[in-house]
């Protein structure tokens, strides 16, 4: 299963709303300083809504990359295993 298309997805969805965050929350303290209750108010909710945006698209990045991890074919071993009667133990003696 290719999951790259869904992560990459789920990465700009961030930086889209972080980017939203960043706007709504300089509006929100501008709005607020310029006395403006009303509109500061909705850049409040602006923000927090990108605020749960973003912490489920992180939580969906983490299932992605988790369903990623466990999907991955397991490589081969790299070193050949030794025959039984080639192995000895520690002390070099043969373990037949």
């Amino acid at each position: 299963m290719n999951l790259r298309p869904y992560i990459r997805g789920t990465l700009w969805t961030g930086g889209g709303l972080l980017l939203a965050l960043a706007i709504a929350g300089s509006l929100w303290l501008i709005l607020g300083f310029a006395g403006d209750a009303s509109g500061s108010q909705a850049a409040k909710g602006v923000a927090l809504v990108a605020t749960v945006g973003f912490v489920l698209d992180v939580l969906t990045l983490v299932v992605l990359l988790a369903l990623t991890e466990l999907t991955r074919p397991t490589p081969p071993s790299i070193h050949p295993r030794r025959p039984e009667s080639a192995q000895t133990d520690i002390h070099g003696s043969s373990n037949v």
